[in-house]
């Protein structure tokens, strides 16, 4: 990691977004790690590969794995668009779960709507039912007014 930060500043300054970006996420997952209860000091090797993960989650441009030493083994192209193949479907899959659980929201939503214009349909029947039946009391009533007694 400390390599990295070497070559990627100049003046103490990153040269580049992406390489603060990686460094950061990289820093971050290795402290994360650490912090951890009963956790045990990382090796230099288990810090090679949390940095490695780091900078493929950055999508850098650069397939060349940094700070891996001699006779470091770069990944084929065959490797890379199997990767990229596999990120693609992971995303086509969670985007299909997300449609699938927006699509029962809706559902359920619409269910819960129908349910409420039949409540509603419901009390505004009762509700004219009972103004039907004031004005039938108030006609007898009124009927009952206009009656002579006898």
């Amino acid at each position: 990691m400390e390599l990295f930060m070497m070559t990627h500043t100049k003046n103490g300054e990153w040269t580049s977004e992406e390489s603060r970006e990686v460094y950061d996420n990289a820093n971050n997952k290795i402290t994360k790690r650490e912090s951890r209860p009963y956790a045990t000091a990382i090796s230099d090797v288990e810090q090679n590969q949390t940095f490695q993960s780091a900078n493929k989650e950055t999508r850098s441009k650069s397939y060349k794995m940094h700070a891996n030493g001699y006779l470091a083994r770069y990944p084929t192209r065959k490797e890379l668009l199997s990767e990229e193949y596999q990120r693609k479907v992971q995303q086509d899959a969670s985007l299909v779960d997300a449609f699938r659980k927006l699509s029962e929201r809706l559902e359920a939503q619409d269910a819960e709507w129908e349910e409420h214009r039949r409540q509603i349909e419901k009390m505004k029947k009762e509700r004219e039912a009972d103004r039907e039946a004031l004005k039938q009391a108030m006609s007898m009533m009124q009927a009952a007014q206009q009656r002579p007694s006898v």
